[in-house]
């Protein structure tokens, strides 16, 4: 079974997932950031962006990983993170569905099975008991994969279960919003590069 990335052309969170092609407006859109608070968190290097031009005058692009770093911090924020923790911990789901894509699939296996992965995923949150800001652990949970293993007693307690799938599919929707683009982009997608 192939797992390089090429074979996840069909499935649209993880298809060039690093390639810079989001502008800050396009980000804003799909995540429901502030445009004020995406150039501060830019500014502030808390989420990576590549210029078009160096010094002033560039297009800041983004990638969609940044994009979904985004939405999964958002929704830490929301449940009382702080903003740099938020974004720490929205960097490692990022990287654990991008990364780990070859992993999943080869545990998985089939094709619906990992789509059925990617849009029914949660990430269980959990912190060390008195670590720095930086011993938060990720673990992907989601239909095929095994429970996620609970912290032991007194060494880390449990934060959130972000529901990853729902954010990905609510940023999908806004990228495309009907049924026939859906569609559209899966045909495309399915023809060989």
């Amino acid at each position: 079974m192939k797992t390089e990335p090429e074979a996840f052309r069909w499935l649209w969170p993880l298809f060039e997932a690093d390639k810079p092609q989001y502008s800050a407006a396009d980000v804003v859109k799909l995540t429901d950031v502030a445009e004020h608070t995406l150039q501060n968190w830019s500014n502030r290097g808390l989420i990576k962006f590549k210029s078009t031009k160096a010094g002033k005058g560039g297009t800041r692009l983004y990638t969609k990983a940044t994009v979904f770093t985004i939405k999964f911090a958002q929704s830490l924020i929301d449940l009382g993170l702080e903003t740099t923790i938020a974004l720490y911990v929205g960097t490692r789901i990022s990287q654990q569905l991008n990364g780990g894509a070859a992993e999943i699939i080869a545990r998985i296996g089939r094709r619906h099975a990992m789509i059925n992965f990617i849009y029914g995923a949660n990430a269980l949150i959990s912190k060390r008991t008195g670590a720095s800001e930086l011993a938060y652990s990720v673990q992907l949970t989601g239909p095929g994969m095994p429970d996620p293993v609970p912290p032991a007693p007194g060494e880390a307690r449990s934060l959130a279960m972000v529901p990853i799938g729902a954010l990905i599919t609510e940023v999908q929707k806004k990228f495309m919003p009907t049924p026939a683009d859906w569609r559209e982009w899966t045909i495309a997608a399915e023809e060989p590069a």
